[in-house]
């Protein structure tokens, strides 16, 4: 449902379903600050939103937002009370250089894995041609593509109210007849993810992250989806070197986001030190893949580092904003949109002349299309459905580096050839399913710049379709 209005598709309930939970979440945050006392006088409330969400569902849950504060803190004793928005690639990184101060003095990313989108944010302090008044450079990218993609359903199925996913039958196949009990009388069997969600919940009693470790072919999956993610990432890497010669590749990745967890099951160790340094050396192996020169790159090393509670990162980067951004923290930074302040002016005499980091964050992932572009090549929305054969060549260049014997023998799993012409297939039809859906959410704007990263359309259903094939072959044996 979440991945579904950051898409775009909404009916009445939606809007009935958005309103009472922004609401709820007001008279929530209400009665904490009554409890506990706070400061009625002024409140800033930040909510967050990907930066592949759409400009009218932007739009939506703003008014929405307003209206839900006008009924819960107006004519009651309450002082000034403001309410905005702020990119979700942003807020986990403030968090991050609160608890590490490296993070200042190298270049680093951070990619947080959600439901329904994955988000990337690169702070370069490295680069040699610094204008006055600048101390770096950040770079912002969000994708609809994310945990709901392995854990969730096909689109059509879920549109029909009859959603399958691998990882949950091979679950159900396997559970106890105490353990069934429990999950048929807790578990919502209509929706996959939220299937998933109760076994990762009730992990220790279900086992399901061990299982999906022990089952070769199905952590497979995890694997490709994890290095579709790694793939987009050094194409922005290598849009931003195209941008900025001088650009100096990350040190440190850090993953944030409750879908990010799943990485850590690709690793064959269960304690959190070696499945860190497994990831990391996977990850570096990849971008070799994928066209990095890594010997010169990471010169310096790099490692993938994973932090405690990801899914409160991001709450906890929107207070670490607001007073960095007051200059309350010692060792501060100003992020601000570089593309916004050219258009409105926005930076000031005073803003230039603040003791804190100035560093512009550019939306670079609106240059990655996820297939080769010409030089200068501009592509309307109304050609989207045109690029197919681009697509898929991109794709099964993709399809070859993970489904070679390298990465096979890594995970200790044997695929056919039959097995990955198959999953050939399914992406062609996930590409004609998300093109078409595509093409319709966006009829108004046909002449606009396509900015959507269309590579992603191969893998929406194909994941999950796949997933229910191994999972069949899994039970037969």
């Amino acid at each position: 449902e979440d991945s579904k209005i950051r898409n775009g598709i909404i009916d009445k309930n939606d809007i009935l379903r958005v309103k009472a939970f922004c609401e709820q979440t007001l008279w929530m945050i209400k009665n904490k600050i009554i409890q506990n006392c706070f400061d009625r006088e002024k409140i800033e409330i930040i909510y967050f939103y990907p930066d592949s969400m759409s400009a009218e569902v932007r739009e939506m849950f703003e008014d929405i937002w307003n209206e839900a504060k006008s009924k819960v803190f107006d004519d009651c004793g309450f002082g000034d009370v403001t309410i905005r928005a702020e990119l979700e690639a942003v807020a986990p990184y403030y968090a991050l250089l609160k608890n590490n101060n490296d993070l200042y003095t190298c270049t680093s990313a951070n990619i947080d894995v959600g439901g329904g989108t994955t988000d990337i944010f690169i702070l370069d302090r490295h680069t040699n041609n610094l204008s006055e008044g600048i101390d770096g450079f950040a770079y912002e990218s969000s994708v609809m593509f994310a945990g709901n993609d392995i854990w969730g359903a096909n689109c059509l199925e879920a549109d029909a109210h009859n959603e399958s996913n691998g990882f949950v039958t091979m679950m159900e196949h396997n559970l106890s007849s105490s353990a069934k009990a429990k999950y048929e009388k807790v578990s919502n069997k209509k929706i996959m993810s939220e299937v998933v969600s109760f076994f990762f919940k009730n992990d220790e009693e279900f086992q399901f992250s061990e299982r999906v470790r022990s089952y070769s072919g199905l952590k497979y999956i995890l694997f490709i989806h994890y290095a579709a993610i790694i793939k987009y990432f050094t194409d922005i890497l290598k849009a931003i070197r195209k941008e900025n010669p001088d650009f100096v590749f990350p040190k440190i990745l850090n993953f944030t986001g409750k879908g990010s967890d799943y990485i850590k099951l690709i690793a064959s160790s269960s304690k959190l030190d070696k499945q860190t340094e497994e990831i990391s050396d996977l990850t570096y192996d990849l971008f070799q893949s994928f066209g990095i020169d890594v010997e010169n790159e990471f010169k310096e090393g790099f490692d993938v580092k994973f932090v405690n509670n990801p899914k409160a990162l991001t709450a906890d980067g929107g207070v670490s904003e607001l007073l960095m951004n007051r200059g309350a923290e010692g060792n501060a930074i100003n992020l601000f949109d570089k593309e916004k302040a050219e258009r409105s002016s926005r930076r000031s005499t005073s803003q230039a002349a603040d003791s804190r980091m100035q560093v512009p964050y550019y939306r670079i992932g609106k240059k990655c299309l996820g297939f080769e572009l010409e030089p200068s090549e501009v592509i309307a929305i109304r050609n989207a459905d045109s690029l197919k054969m681009r697509v898929l060549n991109s794709f099964d260049i993709f399809v070859e580096t993970v489904f070679s014997d390298q990465y096979q023998k890594l995970l200790s799993v044997k695929i056919s050839k039959d097995e990955i012409d198959n999953f050939k297939s399914l992406a062609n039809n996930s590409f004609d399913v998300y093109v078409k859906r595509f093409m319709a959410k966006n009829k108004s704007k046909f002449d606009d710049p396509l900015t959507e990263n269309i590579f992603f359309f191969t893998l929406k259903n194909t994941l999950v379709d796949y997933s229910k094939v191994v999972a069949k072959n899994l039970i037969k044996k």
